[in-house]
């Protein structure tokens, strides 16, 4: 966003399309979370497995959107509207504690894939419903408040 005014509007064009795609895929993986149960085994693994592709591929668009966040709109934040500061290293804060429950979903689809049998599997596939319900309002949280500041930032440059 330092780059001069075209360039920090084609950056503010990409988050907020990040931001689109962040979004729907967030509200892909929640549907397809709620559709896993325990059919037969194998139904099961294939449900486990597509939600463990969808996670990682919602994680590759969070790390890249957060990439250009740090990159571009935050230091624009912190250098233009410097009441905001402490919004920043909240939204940093939110990014780490989503990256944190990424790693936790992932690990309890592991642990679901990996023959686990019995009380031990419908104990750990509530808490990978339950994780991934988190994972989701935090991120449309945190996407919630960065649209925020990001539309004041535009309206700043303007």
């Amino acid at each position: 966003m330092n780059d001069g005014r075209n360039n920090s509007k084609d950056i503010v064009r990409q988050l907020k399309k990040s931001l689109k795609e962040i979004l729907k895929k967030s509200d892909y993986f929640y549907s397809s979370l709620k559709d896993i149960a325990f059919d037969d085994d194998q139904s099961l693994k294939q449900k486990i497995n597509a939600v463990d592709q969808l996670l990682k591929l919602s994680q590759e668009k969070w790390l890249t959107h957060i990439m250009m966040e740090e990159k571009y709109l935050f230091p624009y934040l912190r250098s233009k509207m410097p009441k905001v500061k402490a919004t920043v290293f909240s939204l940093q804060e939110k990014c780490k504690t989503i990256k944190v429950n990424f790693e936790v979903v992932q690990y309890l689809c592991w642990e679901l894939t990996s023959g686990r049998t019995g009380m031990k599997r419908s104990v750990i596939l509530k808490e990978l419903k339950t994780s991934g319900k988190k994972l989701v309002a935090l991120i449309d949280s945190y996407l919630n408040l960065e649209a925020e500041y990001l539309n004041l930032a535009v309206a700043k440059a303007r």
